[in-house]
């Protein structure tokens, strides 16, 4: 467990990863009880719970009276969503493809363009500038570049590369719990069209992501290109009210 997080949030992290990978979850979408997963995890039944209403108020389980939670069948599919902040390596993996970086670079540079808006950062601030492709079966497939701003790049020591949220972590001495992303169909311009074999001027999807610290400070910003036909972008979307009996209940 990590300490630096809430537990309850840690606790409804681990279940989601069970849902994923269908650890411990029965063929028909059952959860085990908040007792055994307590005991599994070494956490209180209260705390569980909470965990457990966190994924419910997400749409991700459902919790039957009497009967149990159960994994809500409309949206198994889309726990892989690019709604969860989820590492470019596990969206491969999520997508069937064997995974793998290409290329991997982390240079001293500065903050430029849009990147210091989203930052809040002057334009020619300090930074690292990252950009790492990433290959399914040996296939380029998606191309990242982005920005970490820093007060002096000469002395920042780069970690081992584990996942992109950690390597941004481990830079800045922050912790990563969420980012803010916005997503537009794009097209592949030299040199981006060579890097990911595409001819100049096909269709591609591009991400624009800040990612920020449990207090909302922005510390990366990123732009994340897909290649068409490998990587599904899903969303689950909750409306912003529920019909009941006797008019509409507005959240």
């Amino acid at each position: 467990m990590d300490r630096a997080l809430p537990l309850a949030e840690q606790v409804r992290r681990q279940l989601l990863q069970w849902i994923r990978d269908s650890t411990l979850v029965e063929d028909n979408g059952a959860l085990p009880s908040e007792s055994e997963i307590a005991g599994r995890l070494s956490v209180s039944r209260a705390t569980v719970r909470d965990a457990l209403s966190r994924l419910e108020r997400d749409r991700i389980v459902i919790r039957r009276h009497g009967s149990g939670t159960y994994v809500n069948p409309s949206v198994k599919e889309f726990t892989s969503s690019i709604t969860v902040l989820r590492d470019p390596v596990a969206l491969i993996e999520s997508a069937g493809y064997k995974a793998a970086i290409g290329h991997h670079e982390s240079q001293p540079a500065v903050v430029t363009g849009p990147a210091a808006e989203a930052l809040s950062v002057s334009a020619d601030h300090p930074a690292i500038a990252l950009s790492i492709l990433y290959l399914a079966d040996s296939q380029p497939v998606i191309w990242l570049e982005g920005v970490i701003p820093v007060e002096d790049p000469q002395a920042v020591k780069f970690p081992r590369y584990i996942t992109l949220a950690q390597f941004v972590g481990e830079v800045t001495g922050d912790i990563i719990t969420h980012s803010i992303a916005t997503v537009e169909a794009d097209i592949a311009r030299e040199p981006l069209a060579q890097r990911l074999k595409m001819k100049p001027g096909q269709s591609l999807l591009r991400l624009s992501d800040v990612y920020l610290t449990d207090e909302g400070i922005p510390v990366f910003y990123s732009q994340t290109y897909f290649t068409p036909g490998h990587i599904p972008i899903q969303f689950l979307r909750k409306t912003d009210g529920v019909p009941r009996r006797g008019g509409v209940s507005v959240w």
